[in-house]
C-alpha cells in the first residue's frame, strides 16, 4: 500500500499562498490536463489501478464503482468561484470599487513541482505526466479574463456577499457624496454677500431716493415757470427791464370830466405851474432779453386818449394780460395847469381805476361823484373837495339818485387809503376796513378796532352836525389814515 493512498480523502482547500488570479488559472490548467491525461491513457491506468493494494480506509461503493473497472471517476463538483481576494483586479482602497489593474504578476508565489496537492484531483497514483510548457501570460490575457469573468458572474459562493453591480456601486457613491458636507454653491454665496452688503443697499436705496426727489423738484420747477409767476422770475434773471417814455399836450381847455382806465400800472394826477395846456405821458415798462424784443413788447401796448369837449378819456391796456404777471406796464401821468385866476369853479370830477397799480391824485379839487379806486393798489389823494354842489350820479356806479348832494368814493381792495384833507372841510365821513384800522386822530377822532376791522359813520370835524357832503371810504384789506392839511 502506497504511502499516498493511506492518506484520508479531505476536501481540498487552496493553499494559502496560493490566492491571486494567475494561481487560479494554474490550477484550473492542471485539473484540465489531468482529466485529459485519463482519458488518453484509459489503458494503462486500467492495468496500474488493478495491480495498486486497496487503501485500509473503505469508501462505501457505489453503483459507478460495482459496474465500472475502469479507473473510479469523481462524481461532479460544482464550480468553485474566486475570493474577493483572487480577483485579478486591484480594489480602490478608498471607494471598494475594483480598479482595471492587475496585480503584478511578481505577487504570485511560484509553484514547484514538489507542492502537494488534494487526492481528489488524480484518480490514480501514478505521477501526472508532465506538463506542456504555459504559453505566455500576455498571449492568454483576453481569454483567461472573459473565461473569469463568466466564473466570477455566476451564483455567489456560500458565506460570501455577491458582487455589487455597477448600478449599486454609483448608487453608493451618491449616497457617500449626499452624507458628505456640501460645499457652498455660487447662488448661496452671492446671497450670503448680499447680506453682508447692507451698507451697499442702502447706499442704492438713498441714490434712488435722491433721484426720485430730483426729478419731483423738476417737475414743479417746469409747472412753476409756465405760470405768469414764475415767467417773471425767470424772465427777470435771463432778461432785463426796458422802458419808453411818451408825453404830449392835449387840446383842450376847461376840463371838466377826466375818465382814466389802466390794467397795469400807476395813475398820477397834478397840478404844474410850469405849464399852460394840460399834458399826457405815458411811460411803458416791458421785460426783455434785447432791445429788438422790447421794442415789439412796446408795441402791444396801446394807449388811447378820446378828447370830447370837455371830458377826456384814456384807455390803456395791454392785450392778453389783465394783470401785472407778465411784467409789463404803463404808467399814466396826467399834468393839469393851475386854474385861471377868477374862476369860480374849478373842480373836476374824476374816475379813476386801476386793475394793478396805484391811484395817486394831487392838488386839485374833486366835484360830486368822484371815483377814486384801485383793485390791488393804493389811494392817495391831496386836495380838496367842493362840497357846494351835488349831483344825482352815485360815484363808482353807473346808477343815479334822486336825491342830489356831494358825494365821493375812494376805495381799494387790497391796499390802503391816505386822505389829506383841509381842517375846515364839512363833510360826513362813512370810513370802514374789514381787515385793518382807521387812524382819524389828526381830526380827533377815535376810532377803535374790533376783530381786525373797523368803521366810522359821523361827522369829520368833531362836534359838528352831519353836513349833506359825504366822503366814503371803502378797503377790503388795508388801512386808513386821516391827515389834515
Amino acid at each position: 500500500m502506497s504511502r499516498d493512498n493511506s492518506r484520508t480523502h479531505d476536501p481540498w482547500e487552496e493553499p494559502s499562498r496560493e490566492t491571486s488570479y494567475e494561481a487560479h488559472l494554474r490550477l484550473k490548467r492542471l485539473k484540465q490536463r489531468a482529466h485529459q491525461s485519463k482519458a488518453s491513457h484509459a489503458d494503462k491506468d486500467t492495468s496500474q489501478a488493478n495491480a495498486r493494494p486497496r487503501s485500509q480506509v473503505q469508501r462505501p461503493a457505489t453503483p459507478k464503482d460495482r459496474n465500472t473497472s475502469g479507473p473510479r471517476q469523481r462524481p461532479p463538483q460544482p464550480r468553485r468561484h474566486p475570493l474577493p481576494s483572487e480577483s485579478p483586479f486591484e480594489e480602490n482602497n478608498d471607494t471598494g470599487i475594483p480598479s482595471r489593474s492587475y496585480r503584478p504578476r511578481s505577487h504570485v508565489p511560484e509553484m514547484y513541482a514538489g507542492d502537494n496537492y488534494d487526492q481528489d484531483m488524480y484518480d490514480t497514483d501514478a505521477p501526472p505526466p508532465p506538463l506542456p510548457p504555459t504559453p505566455p501570460f500576455r498571449e492568454s490575457r483576453s481569454r483567461q479574463r472573459r473565461e473569469y469573468a463568466d466564473d466570477y458572474s455566476a451564483s455567489p459562493r456560500q458565506g460570501q456577499r455577491p458582487r455589487r453591480t455597477r448600478e449599486l456601486e454609483w448608487e453608493d457613491v451618491d449616497r457617500q457624496a449626499q452624507q458628505r458636507p456640501r460645499s457652498k454653491t455660487l447662488s448661496e454665496r452671492q446671497v450670503r454677500s448680499r447680506k453682508r452688503g447692507f451698507g451697499s443697499v442702502v447706499l442704492i436705496g438713498c441714490i434712488g431716493g435722491l433721484i426720485t426727489l430730483g426729478l419731483i423738484a423738476a417737475i414743479l420747477i417746469v409747472t412753476f415757470l409756465r405760470t405768469p409767476l414764475g415767467g417773471n422770475l425767470l424772465s427777470g434773471i435771463t432778461s432785463k427791464a426796458y422802458t419808453q417814455r411818451n408825453s404830449y399836450p392835449l387840446q383842450i381847455s376847461n376840463l371838466k370830466l377826466a375818465q382814466i382806465h389802466n390794467q397795469v400800472g400807476n395813475v398820477t394826477v397834478t397840478v404844474s405851474s410850469s405849464i399852460s395846456t394840460p399834458t399826457l405821458t405815458t411811460v411803458k415798462k416791458v421785460t426783455a432779453s434785447s432791445s429788438s424784443a422790447a421794442n415789439s413788447e412796446f408795441a402791444r401796448i396801446s394807449v388811447i386818449e378820446q378828447i370830447v369837449g370837455t371830458a377826456l378819456t384814456v384807455n390803456a391796456t395791454i392785450p392778453g394780460q389783465g394783470n401785472s404777471s407778465s411784467g409789463d406796464a404803463v404808467d399814466i401821468l396826467l399834468t393839469l395847469p393851475p386854474a385861471p385866476a377868477g374862476t369860480t369853479n374849478t373842480s373836476i370830477t374824476f374816475i379813476i381805476a386801476t386793475i394793478s397799480g396805484h391811484v395817486n391824485v394831487q392838488q386839485v379839487q374833486l366835484a360830486a361823484s368822484s371815483c377814486l379806486q384801485a383793485n390791488q393798489g393804493n389811494v392817495t389823494f391831496n386836495g380838496t373837495l367842493d362840497t357846494t354842489h351835488g349831483t344825482t350820479l352815485v360815484p363808482c356806479q353807473n346808477t343815479s339818485t334822486t336825491n342830489p348832494h356831494p358825494w365821493y368814493t375812494f376805495h381799494s381792495e387790497v391796499g390802503d387809503v391816505d386822505v389829506t384833507l383841509p381842517g375846515d372841510t364839512n363833510v360826513t365821513l362813512n370810513a370802514s376796513t374789514n381787515a385793518g384800522s382807521i387812524n382819524g386822530t389828526a381830526f380827533g377822532l377815535n376810532i377803535p378796532s374790533s376783530d381786525n376791522s373797523a368803521s366810522y359813520h359821523g361827522p369829520l370835524i368833531n362836534g359838528s352836525p352831519s353836513p349833506p357832503a359825504e366822503l366814503k371810504l371803502d378797503v377790503g384789506t388795508g388801512n386808513i389814515r386821516l391827515h389834515k392839511a
